[in-house]
C-alpha cells in the first residue's frame, strides 16, 4: 500500500519524546502488577464501546506496555505495531480509525496478539502538564464508528485514568518521603522497621536466617565541630553512597540515628556479614571526603547480629545485640568490627 508523501515525517518520534519517556518512567507504573482499578476501567471501556477488547497502553521507548486489558491476555507490542504510539503522533486527544486495515495512518501497524483488527479508538492518557503517555482504547474486529456519545464517554474514562495514574504516584511519593532520610537518601528509622519485621517473619515462616550490623562513625563529632555541620552533611552523604554501591537489590540500609546506621542483609549469616563489613569499612577508611576545609578521612565501627535460619528472632533482640557487639568495636579501639555474642 502506497504510504502519502508527508507520513516518513508524521511518523518520526516527536522532538520531546525522550522527556516524555522520562516523565513515564518517573511515574513508576511501567511494569507494576495488575491492579483492579485499572482492570474496572477496561472493563467499563468495553462495554460502554460495545467491543470486546479494551486496553491501558502505556508508550515507552520502543515498546508500547499493557497496564490492563480486557478480553485478552497480553503484556506489550512493540512501539513500531502499535495504534497507541500512532495516537500519540495524531496531536489529537483520541484517535478513532473505522478499519485499521484500511486506514493508511494505521494499515502498517499491526499489533501482534490481537485476533482481527477492524475498529480502533484511543484516547489518549495526557498528563495535567500534558505529557501524552498513552491510551485508553477499545478494538474490536468488526469495521465500524462510535458515535460521538460513546467516545465522549471513553473520553471520559481516560480522564480518570489519568487521574489514577497520577494520585497513584502521588501515593508512592508521599510513601516514599515519610520513610526516606532526606538527608542521605536511606531508609529512615520507621522504614527500618517495617522490613525487620519482614525478614522475622521470612525467617520464622520460611527459615530464611538474615543479618543486621549498626554502623556509628568514628569521631564524628569533631568533624562537625572542627570543619563545619556541611561538612559533617557531606561525610554522611558520602557513607550513603558508599553503602548503596554494595548493597545488592534485596538488601536495605537506613540512617539509624545520627552517625548511625543500620544495615539488613537477607540469607546472609555472620561469616558472611562480616565479610561485608570489613570490605565496606576497608573502603570507608581510604575514602577521602572532599571539603573546602581540606580532604579527610572518616573511620567507622560495626556491630552485627544475625538471626539464623528456621529461628524466631526479636527485633529488639537482634538490635541489641548488634547494638552490644558496636559498643565493643568501640572500646576495643573503633574502626573496627565486632560480631554479637552467640
Amino acid at each position: 500500500m502506497n504510504r502519502p508523501a508527508d507520513f516518513a515525517a508524521r511518523s518520526d518520534l516527536p522532538v520531546d519524546d525522550a522527556e516524555r519517556v522520562q516523565t513515564l518512567q518517573a511515574l513508576g507504573i511501567l511494569d507494576t502488577a495488575h491492579e483492579p482499578a485499572f482492570d474496572l476501567l477496561v472493563e467499563l471501556a468495553a462495554e460502554l464501546c460495545d467491543a470486546p477488547y479494551a486496553f491501558v497502553t502505556l508508550v515507552d521507548a520502543d515498546r508500547t506496555w499493557i497496564k490492563a486489558a480486557h478480553g485478552i491476555d497480553l503484556e506489550q507490542w512493540p512501539r513500531s505495531h502499535s495504534y497507541c504510539s500512532m495516537a500519540l503522533l495524531e496531536r489529537l486527544p483520541m484517535l478513532h480509525v473505522r478499519d485499521v486495515a484500511s486506514d493508511l495512518r494505521t494499515a502498517h501497524r499491526t499489533p501482534p496478539g490481537l485476533p482481527g483488527h477492524g475498529l480502533y479508538c484511543g484516547a489518549v492518557l495526557e498528563t495535567s502538564d500534558g505529557t501524552r503517555l498513552g491510551t485508553l482504547c477499545v478494538v474490536d474486529p468488526r469495521s465500524r464508528a462510535l458515535d460521538p456519545r460513546r467516545q465522549r464517554q471513553l473520553q471520559g474514562l481516560a480522564n480518570q485514568t489519568i487521574e489514577l495514574i497520577e494520585l497513584r504516584a502521588l501515593r508512592h511519593e508521599l510513601e516514599r518521603a515519610a520513610t526516606t532520610d532526606p538527608l542521605t537518601g536511606l531508609g529512615n528509622r520507621r522504614a527500618l522497621m517495617q522490613r525487620l519485621r519482614e525478614e522475622a517473619e521470612r525467617c520464622s515462616r520460611y527459615g530464611a536466617g538474615f543479618s543486621v550490623l549498626l554502623l556509628d562513625l568514628d569521631h564524628f563529632k569533631a568533624v562537625n565541630d572542627g570543619r563545619g555541620h556541611d561538612a559533617g552533611d557531606l561525610v554522611l552523604g558520602n557513607v550513603a553512597d558508599l553503602l548503596r554501591s554494595m548493597l545488592r537489590s534485596a538488601d536495605f540500609a537506613s540512617r539509624y540515628g545520627g552517625e548511625e546506621f543500620c544495615i539488613l542483609l537477607p540469607h546472609t549469616d555472620l561469616r558472611g556479614a562480616l565479610t561485608w563489613a570489613e570490605h565496606f569499612r576497608l573502603r570507608l577508611e581510604k575514602f577521602q571526603h572532599r571539603h573546602a576545609s581540606g580532604s579527610f578521612v572518616v573511620t567507622a565501627s560495626i556491630g552485627i547480629a544475625a538471626a539464623p535460619a528456621h529461628t524466631q528472632p526479636t527485633i529488639r533482640g537482634l538490635l541489641q545485640a548488634a547494638d552490644h557487639a558496636l559498643y565493643r568495636a568501640k572500646q576495643n579501639g573503633r574502626n573496627r568490627t565486632e560480631l554479637a555474642d552467640d
